[in-house]
Protein backbone atom coordinates (compact mmCIF):
# COMPACT_ATOMS: atom_id res chain seq x y z
CA UNK A 1 0.00 0.00 0.00
CA UNK A 2 1.33 3.36 -1.18
CA UNK A 3 1.19 6.67 0.97
CA UNK A 4 -0.79 8.91 -1.23
CA UNK A 5 -4.46 9.91 -0.60
CA UNK A 6 -4.78 9.65 -4.31
CA UNK A 7 -4.12 5.88 -4.49
CA UNK A 8 -5.67 4.83 -1.19
CA UNK A 9 -8.77 6.11 -2.79
CA UNK A 10 -8.05 3.85 -6.01
CA UNK A 11 -7.97 0.82 -3.76
CA UNK A 12 -11.01 1.51 -2.03
CA UNK A 13 -13.71 3.15 -4.91
CA UNK A 14 -13.81 -0.38 -7.04
CA UNK A 15 -14.28 -2.56 -3.65
CA UNK A 16 -17.05 -0.49 -2.38
CA UNK A 17 -18.79 -0.13 -6.02
CA UNK A 18 -18.36 -4.40 -6.21
CA UNK A 19 -19.93 -4.15 -2.13
CA UNK A 20 -22.70 -1.86 -3.56
CA UNK A 21 -23.30 -4.32 -6.55
CA UNK A 22 -23.83 -7.18 -4.04
CA UNK A 23 -25.82 -5.69 -1.75
CA UNK A 24 -28.18 -4.26 -4.78
CA UNK A 25 -28.46 -8.18 -6.17
CA UNK A 26 -28.94 -9.52 -2.76
CA UNK A 27 -31.63 -6.79 -2.24
CA UNK A 28 -33.57 -8.17 -5.92
CA UNK A 29 -33.23 -11.88 -4.60
CA UNK A 30 -34.56 -11.12 -1.62
CA UNK A 31 -37.25 -9.46 -3.04
CA UNK A 32 -38.06 -11.69 -5.57
CA UNK A 33 -38.46 -14.61 -3.05
CA UNK A 34 -40.76 -12.86 -0.61
CA UNK A 35 -42.54 -12.14 -3.79
CA UNK A 36 -43.24 -15.53 -4.62
CA UNK A 37 -43.41 -17.02 -1.42
CA UNK A 38 -46.61 -14.67 -1.22
CA UNK A 39 -48.30 -15.33 -3.99
CA UNK A 40 -48.19 -19.33 -2.98
CA UNK A 41 -49.56 -18.51 0.69
CA UNK A 42 -52.04 -16.19 -1.14
CA UNK A 43 -53.13 -18.58 -3.49
CA UNK A 44 -54.34 -20.89 -0.36
CA UNK A 45 -51.35 -23.68 -0.36
CA UNK A 46 -52.11 -23.70 3.73
CA UNK A 47 -55.24 -25.13 3.58
CA UNK A 48 -58.93 -23.91 3.55
CA UNK A 49 -60.84 -21.55 5.22
CA UNK A 50 -64.34 -21.57 6.49
CA UNK A 51 -64.75 -19.47 4.10
CA UNK A 52 -63.81 -21.31 1.79
CA UNK A 53 -65.86 -24.25 2.82
CA UNK A 54 -68.71 -21.81 3.12
CA UNK A 55 -68.17 -20.83 -0.46
CA UNK A 56 -67.89 -24.60 -1.78
CA UNK A 57 -70.93 -25.38 -0.12
CA UNK A 58 -72.98 -23.03 -1.69
CA UNK A 59 -71.85 -23.51 -4.74
CA UNK A 60 -72.58 -27.66 -4.35
CA UNK A 61 -69.17 -28.17 -4.57
CA UNK A 62 -69.53 -30.36 -1.18
CA UNK A 63 -72.55 -31.93 0.19
CA UNK A 64 -74.03 -30.86 3.45
CA UNK A 65 -72.83 -33.84 5.38
CA UNK A 66 -69.03 -33.06 3.98
CA UNK A 67 -69.44 -29.31 4.90
CA UNK A 68 -70.70 -30.10 8.40
CA UNK A 69 -67.58 -32.62 8.80
CA UNK A 70 -64.59 -30.30 7.33
CA UNK A 71 -66.44 -27.54 9.37
CA UNK A 72 -66.22 -29.50 12.55
CA UNK A 73 -62.93 -31.06 11.80
CA UNK A 74 -61.61 -26.98 11.33
CA UNK A 75 -63.18 -25.75 14.50
CA UNK A 76 -61.89 -29.09 16.76
CA UNK A 77 -58.34 -28.31 15.18
CA UNK A 78 -58.67 -24.46 16.00
CA UNK A 79 -59.65 -25.24 19.76
CA UNK A 80 -57.28 -28.06 20.20
CA UNK A 81 -53.91 -26.06 22.53
CA UNK A 82 -50.99 -26.22 20.32
CA UNK A 83 -48.91 -29.41 19.96
CA UNK A 84 -45.18 -29.44 21.95
CA UNK A 85 -42.57 -27.83 19.24
CA UNK A 86 -39.71 -30.18 21.13
CA UNK A 87 -41.51 -33.24 20.24
CA UNK A 88 -41.91 -33.95 23.89
CA UNK A 89 -44.03 -35.76 25.65
CA UNK A 90 -46.02 -34.69 28.56
CA UNK A 91 -47.98 -38.11 29.77
CA UNK A 92 -44.64 -39.29 30.50
CA UNK A 93 -43.48 -36.73 32.75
Amino acid sequence: MSGSPGSLFNEVVPWLAALAVVVVVGAIAIWLIRRTMGTDTASGAGGFTLQDLRDMHASGRISDDEFQRARDSLIGRLSEPPAPRDGSDDASA
